[in-house]
């Protein structure tokens, strides 16, 4: 059963595995934004497969928390690869909660008590309490959801791969 926002394809490149494996080796930290942020990178190598962590630093209000790649080499010539792309479920279960508190409390709530006194919700304190569920469903696209498609797209580019339908 494949879980949500987990990427699990196959790619084929015209890379042989030592190259990849020389290219997964040799990626380095990157300073962007002239050295406010730092991205480094973490690297695996075993017989048949990698794993890559990406982790950013910084001073640019990087909320992006990457996911780990594993990378399994299934054959050469051409050389295909399985990719798994698989965030980390804790931290998205945990914004998540807000989320669905926050914006079902705001929806379905008949009666509210503000300063002791019960009364019904007028739309300015619905919009509040949606507030308290859609900041960290932002939050959450932006910091775990979004970096899972960038890693992606950021694999494929660095290996040259195209996806095997």
């Amino acid at each position: 059963m494949k879980l949500p926002f987990t990427i699990s394809r196959k790619y084929k490149t015209s890379l042989t595995k030592n190259e990849i494996f020389k290219i997964i080796g040799e990626v380095k930290s990157e300073k962007l934004f002239q050295g406010i942020r730092l991205d480094k990178f973490e690297s695996v190598i075993l017989e048949n497969s990698f794993q890559l962590q990406r982790e950013s630093f910084g001073l640019d209000i990087s909320l992006e928390n990457y996911p780990l790649v594993t990378c399994k080499i299934e054959k050469e010539n051409p050389t295909v690869i399985e990719l798994l792309i698989k965030p980390n479920y804790l931290d998205i279960a945990f914004f998540m909660i807000f989320v669905v508190t926050f914006i079902s409390v705001a929806i379905f709530s008949d009666e509210i008590t503000i300063n002791d006194v019960l009364k019904k919700p007028d739309l300015f304190e619905r919009v509040l309490l949606s507030l308290g569920g859609i900041i960290p469903g932002i939050w959450c696209y932006i910091g775990f959801i979004r970096p899972i498609k960038k890693t992606e797209k950021w694999i494929v580019e660095k290996l040259f791969l195209k996806e095997i339908y």
